[in-house]
């Protein structure tokens, strides 16, 4: 896909994860709970290369499903609004065109700036950033 880091020729690895047949980017789910700035690092190691590995980026409904299916738990993805309140941004730059937020969603106090993508439903909830929650990575950049 433009702007992942892969030509045509490029094959993401996927051993640790579940690979999206239509883009070919890794996900996985990783059961220790951090914060997210700290899972948003976890990602970025875990991509293996700069560039390649982040929190989750969601772009369409058969994506948040795949990832959905990997949950136990509320889980954080790359979508926050700390640089400015309201405006909600990916990690990896990828455009926000698709949402799945919950009834009443973001209802955002002032201090919650960032995503959780919620286990049973997979309906999305802003949240304090400084919660511990478990965390979905994608590895191959944006779409």
């Amino acid at each position: 896909n433009a702007g992942d880091g892969c030509d045509a020729q490029c094959f993401i690895e996927c051993d640790d994860g579940v690979q999206d047949v239509a883009t070919g980017h890794c996900y996985a789910k990783f059961n220790g709970d951090l914060p997210w700035g700290e899972a948003l690092l976890a990602c970025e190691a875990w991509g293996g290369s700069p560039g390649l590995g982040n929190l989750a980026s969601v772009t369409s409904a058969a994506e948040n499903e795949l990832i959905r299916q990997l949950l136990s738990e509320d889980s954080w993805i790359g979508l926050n609004d700390l640089a400015m309140e309201g405006v909600y941004v990916w990690t990896d730059g990828t455009p926000l065109g698709f949402t799945n937020w919950d009834g009443g969603e973001p209802n955002d106090d002032g201090t919650e700036d960032c995503i959780a993508l919620k286990d049973g439903d997979g309906q999305w909830k802003d949240t304090e950033c400084n919660n511990a929650r478990e965390y979905v990575c994608e590895r191959g950049g944006g779409d």
